[in-house]
């Protein structure tokens, strides 16, 4: 039998049916054993008094319903990139509003805009809700959900293959400067942002943090330092602080010599490799950092600057619906 006392009513765990199940109780038993009273039996009016008691907690302290999980978009909808969102929260504000402030979400950011993919854009900060574990990911109608590497097929079959015009050598100059780009300068970007530890402390700990209440919002960085560094360590077990920028630079440099005074890097359009040096450039000429080496090497290459900001113009900037769908948060 339960000791009808408050105590006991706010020390558990209730629910909806607890609640109710007790409000029954109350009403059709005899109550006279467990109620901290001089009566011996409980009258109708005492009976009363208690149902009325426990009716009004229930209205005191409602059972919080959330929300339905998120599902995927019905069958016929735009598809839906999740991508980390493009601004910050809080009393620090980064980002433009326009491209995400997470390099693997721009890379796919551009390369949806790039292949003239029509979808919706919805701003997540929560990295669990891809299947990788990690954003972005791309729910399509059918209601299958794609991440990772997985959205470039997707993006290829519906919209075609942005490198098919590309000769064979240049397709493999193409691949060959996507793996430099990625083994070198998103290396030295993640090294950057997670394993400095200024960095760390004063921007990306905040950024990421600035979507969560304060404790919370640590504790979220630490959790997702820690799957960069094995990642980091996965594809560099020495790391060397000095070793990783230099090379960085010789990327760098090697990028701005085959760019040259074009517009993209294999003629007037943009391929694959432009929409990984776009979210490279642009994140660490965005990044507000304490220690700025990669912002620095950028900066002594004036077409690849010049080449961001082009790209940001013609594909994010303010005015331009590049994604023919609405953008939306979470």
């Amino acid at each position: 039998m339960w000791a009808l006392n408050a105590r006991h009513l706010l020390a558990a765990p209730w629910d909806a049916d607890d609640v109710d199940r007790l409000v029954d109780h109350a009403r059709s038993h005899d109550l006279s054993n467990n109620i901290n009273t001089n009566e011996t039996v409980p009258t109708p009016a005492r009976m009363e008094s208690i149902t009325s008691r426990l009716e009004s907690i229930h209205r005191a302290f409602p059972i919080h319903t959330f929300p339905a999980p998120h599902t995927p978009a019905p069958h016929g909808g735009a598809p839906v990139l999740h991508i980390f969102p493009t601004k910050s929260r809080g009393a620090r504000v980064w980002g433009d509003g326009h491209a995400s402030l997470d390099v693997e979400c721009v890379r796919y950011q551009a390369l949806a805009a790039f292949s003239n993919y029509t979808c919706q854009l919805q701003q997540t900060f929560c990295h669990d809700a891809s299947p990788t574990g990690r954003l972005p990911f791309l729910v399509t109608p059918d209601g299958a959900v794609h991440g990772g590497r997985d959205i470039e097929g997707v993006v290829t079959r519906e919209a075609g293959d942005i490198d098919a015009r590309l000769s064979e050598p240049d397709r493999a100059d193409c691949r060959t400067y996507a793996a430099l780009v990625d083994a070198k300068i998103t290396l030295a970007l993640m090294y950057s942002l997670w394993m400095d530890e200024d960095n760390m402390t004063k921007y990306t700990s905040l950024l990421h943090g600035s979507f969560y209440v304060p404790l919370l919002g640590r504790w979220v960085a630490r959790s997702l330092r820690s799957k960069i560094m094995v990642w980091i360590e996965s594809r560099r077990p020495s790391v060397a602080r000095d070793e990783v920028y230099e090379e960085a630079r010789t990327a760098l440099s090697a990028l701005s010599t085959r760019l040259g005074a074009s517009l993209y890097f294999f003629g007037t359009k943009p391929t694959t490799l432009d929409a990984i040096v776009f979210a490279n450039l642009h994140v660490i000429l965005s990044s507000r950092t304490p220690h700025a080496e990669l912002f620095q090497a950028v900066n002594r290459h004036d077409n690849l600057v010049q080449y961001t900001r082009r790209v940001w113009n013609t594909y994010f900037a303010p005015n331009r619906d590049s994604f023919s769908g609405s953008t939306s948060s979470q």
